[in-house]
């Protein structure tokens, strides 16, 4: 058998000056062979590629500009957008600030993007903006889609106070630092909305003897203007179809004539021969100029009233009367 020598040796040295040293062998010394390399790279605003462009939606169906409202009821206004971020498109609305946008009038300068939106005003929208699923994948840009409603009363820009104007869109997209560009190069128009409701139903005259007629006691008849423009009412009449032109009211027994039925803006209580306007049977050369009912720009309902009186012929009328009285809004 072989044997095998191990030897453990330590070197003093002693130098000139009669220091020991100490010399150990095989000792190993800490090298550091990496480093981390950091930077941050500069936020970068979200801007819009593509629109904004609006339409509007009518059973679910994009229509395209004018915008086209709907009397006495909010329509739905879809603008839509490409949003382009340097940064990724992930970076867009990755933080607590959000894609915003809205829709306003300028009114020929007097609103501005500045303008505070209202649910029930007439010329400043907020829009509700959300990313377009699966639009944002590896790339820069993503696609947004926002909705606003408009009241009915919303300012046309083909007629009336601010015909000639434009609708803008204001959109800003927003990144992880809440820096945004606000992008307002979109524009649309607003078409009138000329409409009127009539409250009543009935008109209940109370004369019932023949010869007489209702003095001052008036029957009214309460005007809603449902659009968005100053309206002047036109009314009509007719017996016992829309054909028959030439009566009021059909009755069991005989007709009344159309111009026996009467009546005015006065007032309530202003006596028959006082009326100032008689029924006739078509609404061509029936419009009431001095109705002028501007629309609400509020919510508030903008009404106004017309008086009415009838006169019961001396004889050939008997029992039960009825007839149609129509109304048709007009722009003033």
């Amino acid at each position: 058998m072989k044997k095998i020598k191990i030897l453990f040796f330590t070197l003093f040295v002693v130098d000139v000056s009669g220091v020991l040293i100490l010399l150990t062998p095989n000792a190993t010394a800490t090298i550091n062979t990496s480093a981390t390399a950091s930077l941050t790279v500069t936020n970068v605003a979200p801007t819009i590629t593509v629109g904004p462009a609006a339409t509007y939606l009518v059973a679910a169906t994009p229509t395209a500009p004018p915008i086209s409202l709907t009397a006495g009821d909010t329509e739905t206004v879809t603008v839509t957008f490409t949003a382009h971020d340097d940064n990724g498109c992930a970076d867009i609305d990755s933080a607590a600030t959000k894609t915003t946008g809205k829709i306003f009038n300028p009114e020929g300068g007097s609103i501005t993007s500045a303008c505070t939106p209202s649910s029930t005003g007439h010329n400043c929208y907020a829009l509700s903006c959300t990313q377009d699923g699966g639009s944002c994948t590896t790339g820069l840009t993503a696609t947004y889609t926002c909705t606003a409603s408009m009241q009915y009363y919303a300012d046309a820009t083909d007629g009336g106070t601010y015909s000639g104007t434009t609708w803008t869109m204001d959109i800003i997209p927003a990144d992880n630092a809440g820096a945004a560009t606000p992008n307002t190069t979109g524009t649309f128009t607003v078409t009138s909305m000329t409409a009127l409701n009539v409250a009543e139903t009935t008109i209940p005259y109370t004369v019932t003897t023949l010869g007489t007629t209702t003095l001052t006691t008036d029957q009214t008849t309460t005007i809603t203007n449902k659009g968005n423009r100053i309206i002047d009412a036109e009314v009509k009449g007719y017996g016992l179809n829309s054909g028959d032109t030439t009566h009021s009211m059909s009755c069991t027994q005989g007709t009344i004539p159309i111009g026996n039925e009467k009546y005015t803006l006065a007032g309530a209580t202003t006596t028959y021969a006082s009326l100032d306007y008689t029924l006739t049977g078509t609404f061509v050369g029936s419009q009431i100029t001095a109705f002028n009912l501007s629309p609400t720009t509020t919510g508030s309902d903008s009404t106004s009233h017309i008086y009415w009186g009838m006169a019961l012929p001396a004889n050939g009328v008997g029992g039960s009367c009825s007839g149609t009285v129509a109304f048709l809004a007009v722009n003033h």
